[in-house]
């Protein structure tokens, strides 16, 4: 199973990896902000982006991601992998080895990137807000599940734009998904999110 696959659905499953969040109090700087971030996240429909994941012992993927609101993204690797992670409109889809695995898109926090109305206040709680002249970067916690895994999105300023989203473990790991040459209003095949592989021998669904 992948690396970002596994990710995903840790992030599905996790009960109470780390420490609970501190409280944060947002100024009326952070509020200013979100809403700016919130209306620039609403506005794309379709992006398009090449993608870099990488940890702290080394290891990388790297390939292009496609997405579509609400509920579509779709991760192509490359060069091509003995799998594929396609989020199709219900479900999260990863497709290896002959086997589907599914997980509701819902049950993950990055969900926030492809929801009908984006508003980060609605499911998750945000905890952190750093900013500096050309970027701010807002940490975000579930509020079912204050005490899992924490994510990161990154935005570059003035103007917007989304550069990454970062996973932080209660070890202190880091999992890290950065964009580049980001794409927004791009007009999809109508089957990019779409298996259409051999049919898969095994199903799981969280």
């Amino acid at each position: 199973m992948s690396i970002l696959f596994r990710l995903l659905v840790s992030l599905a499953l996790a009960v109470s990896l780390i420490g609970p969040a501190q409280a944060y109090t947002l100024t009326a700087a952070d509020k200013a902000d979100i809403a700016r971030i919130e209306k620039y996240m609403n506005a794309i429909t379709t992006m398009r982006a090449k993608f870099v994941q990488s940890e702290q012992d080394g290891r990388t993927m790297e390939g292009v991601l496609s997405l579509q609101r609400p509920g579509k993204l779709r991760f192509t690797f490359v060069p091509k992998g003995p799998y594929e992670i396609i989020a199709d409109g219900t479900q999260l889809n990863y497709i290896g080895g002959g086997a589907l695995t599914q997980v509701s898109m819902g049950a993950t926090p990055l969900a926030v990137l492809v929801a009908k109305e984006i508003r980060l206040d609605d499911t998750l709680e945000i905890v952190d807000v750093q900013r500096e002249p050309k970027f701010i970067a807002l940490t975000l916690v579930q509020k079912k599940r204050p005490n899992a895994e924490k994510l990161t999105i990154e935005f570059a300023d003035n103007p917007l734009q989304l550069k990454k989203w970062s996973i932080t473990y209660k070890n202190g790991h880091v999992v890290t998904v950065g964009l580049f040459d980001v794409e927004t209003g791009v007009a999809f095949p109508a089957d990019t999110f779409k298996y259409t592989g051999p049919g898969a021998t095994q199903q799981q669904t969280y």
